[in-house]
C-alpha cells in the first residue's frame, strides 16, 4: 500500500521498496538497488517478481536471485538499446536468460528475445489490452464539443508522447499538405508529462511557423476514462513510431472506431493489415503519410469499413480481461513449480 490506497481487486503498492535514484560512489546505483531491492524481496516474500522493461528494472530483478522470476519487454529495450548500449548488450541477454519466463506485446519482439537467449518455451506474446467496458458508449461528440470541434471537421490524432522515435514533425509535414488541401481538418496532439522538453519546444515552433495553431489541438494527460471519447473523436489515428513494439494507443483507436495508419514495422504488421484493418506507410515519408490522410479523409466509406473491421479484430484478440486470465494462468503455473531455485532458496 502507499498510505491506504489501493490499486484494484488484489492489488497493493508497498513504498516500502523506494530504490535510490543514485550512490554515493559513481557507478555504483546499479548495485546498491539490488541491495535494496533484495532487502526489500526477503520481508515482502512474494510468490513471482516480474520486471517490466528489460534495461535496469529487468537487470535488478534477474540480479536479485529470485524466482520465479518474470520478464517483460517493452520495445525499444529490445529493439534500440542493445544497439547503442554496451551495457546494455551484455545484461539484456544475460537477464533473459535468467528469467523463467518472458512475455512481450508482439510475436517479432518474442523472435528477438529468443535470439537473446530466451527458450521459446517459456515465451508467450501478452498484450496490454483494451477494457471494452470503457469503449461502450462509443461517442466523441462530447470530446470534440469540448474541444472546439465542429462534428463535419475531419479529425487527425496522433496519442504518441513527444520523443524523438514517435516522429511528430513528419506528422506536422505531412498535416501541413492535408491543410492546404482540407482546411477545416483538424490535428490533435497529446503533450505527456514524460514528453521531452526540447521536442516540445521545436514541435510548438513547427506548429508556429507553419502557422496551424488554428488547427491544432494540443492535449495533456487524461484520465482513463476520458480516453475511449478522445478516440471515437478522431477520423484517423496515427502512430509512425521509428521502433515500436504493439502500443496500447493503437488498440485503443482500434476500439474507438477510429481509422489507424501506422508506421510499416514488423510488430505493426501484426495487427494492421493493408487496406483491411489499417493502412500502413514507410517510416519517415510525410507524403505517403499525407497522401493516405487524403484518401481517408475524402473517401468515408473506405475509412470506416477500416475502422469496423479494426474493431471486430480487437474484440477477438485484444480483450483486456481475457489477457490477464491469460497471465495468472503464467503466474500460477510458475508457482507450481517444484524447481528448487523457487523463491529465496538461492540466496
Amino acid at each position: 500500500m502507499v498510505g491506504d490506497r489501493a490499486l484494484g481487486a488484489g492489488v497493493r503498492v508497498d513504498a516500502r521498496c523506494v530504490l535510490s535514484p543514485n550512490a554515493l560512489l559513481p557507478g555504483t546505483r546499479i548495485l546498491r538497488n539490488v541491495l535494496e531491492l533484495r532487502r526489500f524481496l526477503r520481508h515482502f516474500r512474494p510468490q513471482v517478481v516480474h520486471a517490466h522493461y528489460i534495461n535496469e528494472y529487468g537487470w535488478l530483478g534477474a540480479l536479485s536471485g529470485f524466482h520465479p522470476f518474470v520478464l517483460t519487454a517493452w520495445g525499444s529495450d529490445v529493439y534500440i538499446a542493445p544497439q547503442r548500449s554496451r551495457l546494455a548488450r551484455v545484461m539484456s541477454p544475460w537477464a533473459v536468460r535468467r528469467a523463467d519466463y518472458v512475455t512481450a506485446d508482439s510475436q517479432d519482439q518474442i523472435e528477438q528475445l529468443c535470439r537473446m537467449g530466451a527458450s521459446q518455451r517459456s515465451t508467450a506474446v501478452v498484450g496490454w489490452g483494451v477494457d471494452f467496458r470503457q469503449f461502450a458508449d462509443g461517442s466523441g461528440k462530447g470530446w470534440r464539443m469540448a474541444n472546439g470541434i465542429r462534428e463535419d471537421q475531419p479529425v487527425i490524432l496522433s496519442p504518441r508522447r513527444w520523443v524523438e522515435n514517435s516522429n511528430i514533425s513528419v506528422i506536422l509535414d505531412a498535416f501541413a499538405t492535408v491543410w492546404r488541401r482540407r482546411s477545416d481538418a483538424v490535428l490533435v496532439l497529446r503533450d505527456l508529462p514524460d514528453s521531452s522538453a526540447e521536442l516540445a519546444r521545436r514541435i510548438r515552433s513547427k506548429i508556429e511557423t507553419l502557422g496551424m495553431w488554428a488547427a491544432t489541438r494540443i492535449v495533456g494527460e487524461l484520465p482513463e476514462t476520458d480516453l475511449p471519447a478522445m478516440y471515437s473523436a478522431a477520423d484517423i489515428t496515427v502512430s509512425i513510431c521509428s521502433s515500436d513494439g504493439t502500443p496500447a494507443s493503437l488498440l485503443e483507436a482500434m476500439a474507438g472506431r477510429s481509422a489507424v495508419i501506422g508506421g510499416d514495422l514488423p510488430s505493426l504488421r501484426e495487427w494492421i493489415t493493408e487496406g483491411r484493418t489499417g493502412v500502413l506507410v514507410p517510416v519517415g515519408n510525410d507524403r505517403a503519410l499525407a497522401d493516405r490522410l487524403l484518401r481517408l479523409i475524402e473517401d468515408e466509406t473506405w475509412r470506416r469499413g477500416l475502422a469496423d473491421a479494426a474493431y471486430q479484430m480487437v474484440k477477438t484478440r485484444a480483450d483486456r480481461q481475457k489477457i490477464l486470465e491469460g497471465m495468472e494462468g503464467i503466474y500460477r503455473r510458475l508457482t507450481a513449480s517444484e524447481d528448487p531455485r523457487v523463491g529465496l532458496s538461492s540466496w
